[in-house]
């Protein structure tokens, strides 16, 4: 009977001994998360911002997609042809004005037009002109005649004739102004694609960054003890470079210290030189939170191990 109540009440022993090492290590690991998260709350957040990151890359690119759509369909409703007079050409009597009251080139190119019988009139027959062209703040006129097809639409005011889709005037008789680098007759009529610029485009590869990001781990869920869905990858930072050591310069040398050697113009033959070439000096780094952790960690599981040894509890009894 007495050998049973000892044997019970070595088993209850171990028992809370075990228990007692179980919550020491759960204590260690959540006074260390803690600490972690309020020393270095980067860590723990570093999924959240890149959550945060995916959502405004999405909605960046949702912006992109309706400017395209939007450009394509102002595309669609008015092209823009290249060497235009006016980006867009002009509707109207009225929008010739306001173009000429906003642009001096326009202004010259158009002095005299007579916009209170200005009106529209389309071709019933294809016509062959002499057609100006604008480049930069130039404004030329072809050399070679540009046919204009059957049912284009034209705004004259009885003396200038212009085309509507890019404001170029048309002449019957060749003018002065002209180019040596007069652009092809087929160029005139090609339209432009919609200007979003090279930097909006989309790009044919996922977006990426030379940012580095942290590698995100998974949520602990109900085995995490502090909360909020994250934690830490079990892995220490990486250690500094500790090989740059600089050379130091002694009182009465007249020679210039450099990091990772020093040179002398005396003739002293002493020389420091730096055997990883990094030629900065680094400080010897600490040993990281986690690595103090595992360090605590081990020598518990050890004292653990050992005292609940059989030669151990033996020795006890």
């Amino acid at each position: 009977m007495r050998r049973r109540c000892s044997t019970r009440h070595r088993r209850h022993r171990r028992i809370r001994r075990a228990l007692l090492i179980t919550l020491c290590a759960l204590s260690v690991l959540s006074v260390s998360s803690v600490l972690l998260q309020r020393l270095s709350p980067s860590l723990f957040r570093a999924s959240s911002h890149i959550t945060e990151a995916n959502t405004s890359e999405q909605a960046a690119q949702k912006t992109l997609d309706l400017f395209q759509q939007e450009a394509r369909r102002e595309m669609g409703r008015r092209p823009i042809y290249p060497y235009s007079v006016i980006s867009g050409g002009v509707r109207s009597g009225h929008e010739l004005k306001a173009a000429v009251e906003q642009d001096p080139i326009v202004a010259l190119h158009y002095a005299g037009f007579d916009y209170a019988h200005a009106r529209l009139v389309q071709l019933l027959t294809e016509r062959t002109v002499y057609l100006s062209y604008r480049i930069g703040n130039r404004v030329y006129w072809t050399r070679h005649r540009v046919k204009l097809h059957k049912g284009e639409t034209l705004l004259t005011d009885g003396k200038m004739t212009a085309r509507t889709r890019c404001a170029n005037r048309v002449e019957e008789a060749p003018q002065q102004e002209s180019s040596s680098m007069e652009p092809p007759a087929a160029k005139f009529d090609e339209p432009l694609m919609p200007a979003i610029g090279p930097g909006l485009a989309t790009s044919p590869v996922p977006f990426r960054t030379s940012l580095e990001r942290a590698a995100v781990a998974p949520p602990l869920n109900m085995y995490d003890p502090i909360g909020g869905g994250g934690w830490t990858p079990f892995a220490p930072p990486p250690l500094p470079n500790v090989c740059g050591i600089s050379g130091t310069k002694k009182p009465g040398n007249k020679g210039t210290a450099v990091a990772g050697a020093t040179a002398h113009t005396g003739k002293s033959k002493n020389k420091n030189v730096d055997v990883c070439g990094g030629g900065s000096t680094s400080e010897v780094p600490e040993p990281s939170t986690w690595v103090l952790m595992i360090t605590g960690m081990a020598a518990l599981l050890w004292m653990a191990r050992h005292r609940l040894s059989p030669a151990t509890l033996l020795n006890h009894s």
